[in-house]
């Protein structure tokens, strides 16, 4: 029965990384911006980015500070995060889009956690809640345009937790988030136009390529604060659930304009929009040596608005977003190679787009298959996860389709020890 279990999910696990390595050769590069991340520690992504009722110290400020009572002594973790994106659209049965891009990102997430166990367990965390890298190219070979925009950056949550076991089976902890982001962009539109002369009867034709560019520098801030319990209905049966308070972000740009190298004025603003609540709910199996695994994420982005400065507020009518999330843990006993387990994960979820119900999409799917594997090695704890899934949205109206395949490798490594 053991055999079988390793077995199995080596071989998905072997499966999942040869995927990863191999990367198709495309015309430009593009991701979609403003991409709300699903999980911050390669043990919840491993695990199909479940997080509310097995959290340890790497990715709790993100999902269940109640779970940090699950952490056995004080801890210091970092992780780093390689995405791999291709993009795809149709036009009327035509490519219209067909670009790939690789992302890595080296401080994806850092987590200082202090563990008391007669009194509390508190957090100082830092880690990513939305991904504003993207990088788009368009040409058009016939009217000789050329289009681009590229975004840097990201929000993040900064986050001072504190978790505390109040009767043997009930956990309850609660945390203020501190948002800070920053986002740096620009676009830029080339059009050649042609110029005619008449010399002496001959007509001459010259090319004139006028470039226009439009940089913008911003960064943000906000508050929100997240509540979780966790409660263990016996030795083997674990439940939790986790709210998050909305935030209002403001936002605060510097654009300028440029035309064939030359700046123009700069112009700052200022806007404000909402971080939304979410909320979760989750159930864990322990049967001998395999973990189950079972959540339900809700991200309230219908609660979506932004404001500028001066101006009335706009809700874009985003859709709220639901994903379900299933995994397991396998804790493999390898005596010939270490006197610690070595744990064997697997997982699925579902993360499809949160797009405007105004675009009339009739069909808007995503599906990632996870993997990976975490090593004690006396103080030190490694962990490795990867994923590999695809989002898609078909329009009726427009009659077409986009569609992103994403694969992600995630690592961390944490070091624990003694404080009291």
């Amino acid at each position: 029965m053991q055999r079988g279990i390793l077995f199995s999910m080596a071989v998905m696990a072997t499966s999942i990384f040869i995927l990863f390595t191999q990367h198709q050769n495309c015309m430009a590069i593009t991701k979609f911006a403003s991409d709300y991340v699903e999980y911050n520690g390669p043990r919840a992504l491993a695990m199909g980015a479940t997080s509310i009722v097995i959290a340890d110290g790497n990715m709790a400020h993100l999902s269940n500070p109640a779970a940090l009572v699950l952490i056995s002594r004080s801890q210091i973790a970092g992780g780093v995060n390689m995405d791999i994106v291709s993009e795809e659209s149709f036009e009327k049965n035509k490519q219209a889009l067909d670009n790939s891009q690789n992302y890595f990102n080296p401080l994806r997430s850092q987590c200082f956690t202090i563990q008391n166990e007669n009194v509390f367990t508190g957090s100082i965390s830092r880690g990513m809640l939305c991904d504003y890298f993207t990088k788009q190219e368009k040409r058009d070979e016939k009217t000789k345009e050329f289009s681009s925009y590229e975004s840097k950056g990201g929000l993040y949550s900064i986050s001072v937790l504190i978790a505390r076991q109040f009767v043997p089976k009930l956990s309850i902890g609660g945390g203020l988030n501190i948002l800070r982001g920053n986002r740096d962009a620009e676009s830029r539109y080339t059009i050649e136009e042609s110029l005619y002369d008449w010399i002496w009867d001959i007509e001459e034709t010259n090319t004139k390529k006028t470039t226009y560019n439009w940089t913008t520098e911003s960064t943000e801030s906000g508050i929100n604060i997240s509540l979780g319990g966790l409660y263990a209905l016996t030795d083997q049966i674990s439940v939790g659930a986790v709210y998050k308070t909305a935030g209002e972000i403001t936002e605060k740009l510097t654009s300028t304009e440029i035309k064939n190298g030359k700046a123009g004025v700069s112009v700052p603003t200022k806007e404000k929009w909402t971080y939304p609540a979410s909320m979760g709910i989750g159930a864990s199996y322990k049967y001998e040596q395999v973990l189950f695994v079972g959540e339900v994420h809700r991200t309230n982005w219908a609660d979506y608005k932004w404001q500028e400065m001066g101006e009335l507020p706009t809700r874009p009518e985003y859709v709220n977003l639901t994903t379900f999330h299933v995994g397991l843990e396998y804790e493999a006993m390898t005596p010939s190679l270490s006197k610690n387990p070595l744990f064997l994960r697997a997982g699925f979820y579902t993360s499809p787009f949160y797009f405007l119900k105004e675009l009339s999409t009739d069909e808007t799917t995503g599906y990632f298959a996870t993997a990976g594997v975490g090593i004690n090695a006396g103080d030190f704890k490694i962990d490795i996860a990867g994923q590999i899934g695809k989002k898609t949205f078909a329009e009726t109206k427009r009659e077409g389709n986009y569609e992103a395949s994403i694969k992600s490798v995630l690592g961390a490594i944490s070091y624990q020890f003694d404080l009291f």
